[in-house]
């Protein structure tokens, strides 16, 4: 009995041995507390057994698949190994198999320094767990076969140093510490990692209460992290610029920029505000999830930053928007205060450019009518409800795909005061010789129908005019891009079910923060990607006429004479695009992968919350 005990307290003391060691190589924990800027797999076995539950996986693994990724491997890897050596390439995908726990890269110091031109300091650290001989091992060969490097190795406590001392180049250290290897540019910053490691050095990144607050809120538990510490950051770009004026060191050819006090500048905007940006993404068979924060405290929001402040009121589709419905924005914000909260922005930020500004709204519509006022009968007419609906477009050319037909709603208490201040604007700048404001009627209801230039034509050929369609109902200011979309928001919607009544909808709405943030937005990428991979899949070469001569640069793996590559002619490339084209699968078998897209935007007293979350793909 007694020895059982004794083997239990054993197991419980490696294991909580092991928990703390884990807890002690977590990025914040090694890296140090005026760090500015991270990005981190603070666990890669674990990102890559999280990323095997997912759909994601499943794909790349679907038969269909295979061809394509045999294909990629035939072109790109011989181009790989014939630049960098075929021992050197075997030994690089070597070494990256010993990435095994985190992989972080990072920012610190003085961003005062960095700023006035000084070499930022950086770090790189990953932990091998149990391959970090291996990846010591490689390393050490990979250095030996630079002939001008030499290699000086230093103990130090709780690990190594090897400095590479390079003949034409500035130094670089590695560090090795148990399971971790550090790369820096200098010697005290591989040094304070492996002293974090081993517990003997504190001031350490977890104890900046900023990222204390965004770790435990937004990072833990992510799979991928990211963080930006912009209070400093902000803060050390208003002492530059504001010193540089002082000294005459400000542009000052530029009217704008001259009359422009930076201190001023930057607290009009509200940057003043802004304390960090963090960033965490998890996805497991539940799905994807996305987290951005961004911390500004509300009393200190203003300028641009209040600008996102928002209602919180429903933010669910009207029912008159179909579920075929390629996106979906709606964003409960008071569109009249939205324009005055600009217009005060640029007015405390440069008086110079808040004149003009001023003018161009004063001045709307007084062309043709010296007594319209814009502010009053537009501006003061504007509700707390803005709405995007797009559709699928209609074809496989460069304008209709940046262009799909789309539908924006205007939230209003007298729409028809919106639409008939918005014929007086528009006939009021109305390019002389050009087409005018004309009006037409669909079931019963009064729709003008205004130039709005012309078609690009991107893909060539001669420009076409362009218009837009707009009408006063449903409580809304409607403007479309093409006519049939504002006849089915007369009729109430297209035919079929509608976004709102869609349990699928719902239930992922409520993942990402439910229908009451006052601003969701939606995306269904399998009505874009469908027709786009139908017409690939009828006509390998229609790819041309959405990127003309141009095949995909991502395709072109040359690398220049210098590195042995052969170049490629552009015929050859094309080729090489339509090859990859023959190979995709259709539409069909993707089908059950494209999955649904929804993200909120909401707000509290310590920042801006935006969550974006996608399921998983189930068989």
């Amino acid at each position: 009995m007694k020895t059982r005990c004794i083997s239990l307290f054993a197991i419980a003391l490696i294991a909580i041995t092991s928990l703390q060691a884990n807890a002690a190589h977590r990025p914040e924990n090694l890296l140090p507390n005026d760090t500015l800027f991270v990005v981190s797999v603070p666990d890669m076995d674990e990102a890559i057994s999280k990323f095997k539950e997912a759909s994601g996986y499943r794909f790349f693994n679907e038969p269909f698949m295979q061809p394509i990724i045999q294909k990629a491997k035939q072109d790109l890897m011989p181009e790989f190994t014939k630049t960098f050596g075929e021992e050197d390439a075997k030994e690089f995908f070597d070494f990256i198999k010993t990435v095994k726990g985190q992989f972080t890269f990072a920012i610190y110091g003085s961003p005062m320094k960095i700023m006035e031109d000084d070499k930022p300091q950086f770090v790189v650290i990953w932990d091998a767990k149990d391959k970090a001989a291996e990846a010591r091992k490689s390393i050490e060969k990979s250095i030996k076969k630079i002939e001008t490097t030499r290699i000086v190795n230093e103990k130090v406590p709780g690990g190594e140093i090897m400095q590479l001392i390079p003949k034409d180049a500035d130094k670089a250290f590695f560090g090795f510490s148990d399971s971790i290897v550090v790369l820096s540019p200098g010697k005290k910053g591989v040094q304070d990692v492996i002293r974090r490691a081993k517990g003997d050095l504190g001031n350490s990144l977890q104890e900046n209460p900023i990222f204390r607050a965004d770790n435990s809120r937004i990072m833990r538990n992510s799979q991928f992290i990211a963080w930006l510490n912009l209070d400093v950051i902000v803060d050390a770009a208003v002492k530059i610029m504001t010193a540089d004026r002082k000294d005459g060191a400000a542009d000052t050819t530029n009217p704008f920029a001259a009359a422009m006090d930076p201190a001023q500048f930057f607290s009009a905007l509200g940057l003043r505000a802004l304390k960090s940006i963090a960033l965490g993404m998890k996805y497991d068979s539940n799905g994807s999830e996305v987290d951005l924060f961004l911390k500004a405290p509300k009393s200190m929001r203003k300028g641009i930053i209040s600008l996102l402040d928002t209602e919180q009121k429903s933010s669910a589709p009207p029912r008159f928007v179909s579920a075929d419905v390629a996106k979906f924005s709606r964003w409960r914000k008071n569109a009249r205060e939205l324009i005055e909260s600009i217009e005060n922005t640029v007015r405390e930020a440069s008086p110079m450019m808040a004149g003009l500004f001023s003018m161009m709204i004063d001045n709307a519509g007084k062309a043709n009518n010296p007594g319209f006022d814009f502010r009053r009968e537009f501006i003061g007419n504007l509700g707390d409800d803005i709405i995007q609906i797009v559709h699928a477009p209609r074809a496989f050319t460069l304008d209709a795909l940046s262009s799909p037909p789309s539908l924006y709603l205007l939230g209003s208490g007298n729409a028809q005061a919106l639409l008939d201040a918005a014929k007086a604007a528009q006939s009021g700048m109305g390019v002389p010789g050009g087409p005018g404001v004309k009006e037409e009627e669909i079931q019963g209801n009064r729709v003008l129908v205004m130039p709005a230039g012309v078609k690009p034509n991107l893909g060539g050929g001669k420009p076409e005019p362009k218009f837009m369609y707009l009408t006063a109902a449903r409580g809304y200011l409607a403007i479309a891009t093409e006519r049939d979309l504002l006849e089915d928001f007369i009729r109430g919607g297209r035919k079929g079910g509608a976004l709102a009544e869609s349990p699928e909808f719902r239930s992922l709405a409520e993942r990402a923060g439910g229908l009451d943030t006052g601003w969701l937005f939606y995306e269904n990428p399998g009505q874009t990607i469908e027709p786009i991979l139908s017409a690939l899949k009828k006509d390998p070469d229609s790819w041309q006429s959405l990127f003309g001569g141009n095949p995909f640069k991502v395709m072109s793996i040359d690398v220049g004479d210098d590195g042995g590559a052969k170049k490629k002619s552009a015929a050859e490339r094309q080729k090489m695009v339509t090859d990859y084209i023959k190979l995709l699968p259709s539409y069909e078998q993707i089908r059950k992968y494209m999955v649904n897209t929804i993200g909120t935007v909401s707000l509290d007293a310590e920042g801006v919350l935006l969550k974006v979350v996608s399921p998983d793909a189930k068989n």
